[in-house]
């Protein structure tokens, strides 16, 4: 992913970060989440706990220029209603929206789930990131109670284009008038869901003989495949061979139609698989 695209996923992640301790609550309130440059005044009317993704520059890699080396600074703040005390600011105090909620929480828990969602990033996720390094608690009083914060500093490895992961390790074993089909999904991104959080499937296409489709709208399309699934059975084949090709939908604009699609991931079994 390029650095715009890396700064959309940290935030889908953040927004995706939840609870441990079984109510399965938000970490982050909705609208929490937020990227910024600079001074935002909008901040101020944002709920708490709130996240700030700042891109701290970036630099090429000199053995490879088509890599970027990232500096991404996640800037977490709680904020303890009322109370001028650091302490629950910085640690917590009571929560009175029960064990899934974020309210009384301080902001070194609150740091805690960020780190675990951000801080092993290793490609399974959509993006490669480390932690760096992390500020020590500092905490600061407003007129609605005190605030604390924490931040954290990411490397991230981006593209200078823009990457679409695909779908990987696409196999075929033929049958008596079928093919069964295997393969693993694309790592999970905030493009790959439209509007509503809904998940965008992937688009398995075929064609006969030697030859896979090379894009998503050629050849024929092979219906009834859900988002996460992991295999398919194309039944009603003539007797012949088949090529299959299998492509990851992304919707940018969060239509529930792609925007964009993968490249092609050929099956890696044999392009032509016999049908019986």
């Amino acid at each position: 992913m390029n650095r715009w695209q890396q700064a959309r996923q940290i935030r889908y992640l953040l927004l995706a970060a939840r609870w441990p301790d079984g109510a399965a609550g938000r970490v982050f309130p909705s609208n929490s989440v937020v990227i910024v440059s600079g001074s935002d005044p909008a901040l101020q009317d944002l709920r708490f706990p709130l996240a700030m993704i700042v891109s701290a520059g970036e630099e090429a890699d000199p053995q490879t220029p088509e890599l970027l080396r990232c500096r991404w600074r996640v800037i977490v703040m709680a904020r303890a209603e009322g109370q001028t005390a650091s302490q629950a600011a910085t640690i917590g105090a009571q929560r009175t929206g029960g064990v899934g909620a974020s309210e009384g929480r301080g902001v070194l828990e609150v740091g805690e789930e960020t780190v675990k969602a951000l801080s092993l990033l290793t490609g399974a996720n959509g993006m490669r990131a480390a932690l760096v390094s992390s500020s020590g608690a500092q905490s600061v009083e407003t007129n609605n109670g005190m605030v604390a914060g924490v931040e954290y500093e990411f490397d991230s490895w981006a593209t200078v284009r823009r990457h679409y992961d695909e779908p990987l390790f696409l196999a075929g074993t033929g049958g008596s008038g079928q093919v069964a089909l295997t393969w693993v999904n694309a790592p999970a991104r905030w493009d790959q869901y439209d509007a509503n959080g809904n998940r965008l499937a992937p688009v398995i296409r075929y064609a006969s003989g030697s030859t896979a489709p090379a894009s998503a709208t050629a050849g024929t399309g092979v219906t009834g495949i859900s988002a996460g699934d992991t295999s398919k059975t194309v039944t009603g084949l003539a007797p012949g061979t088949y090529s299959f090709a299998i492509f990851q939908p992304y919707t940018e604009s969060g239509s529930a139609t792609a925007d964009r699609y993968s490249a092609q991931e050929l099956s890696t079994t044999a392009l032509s698989i016999t049908v019986t």
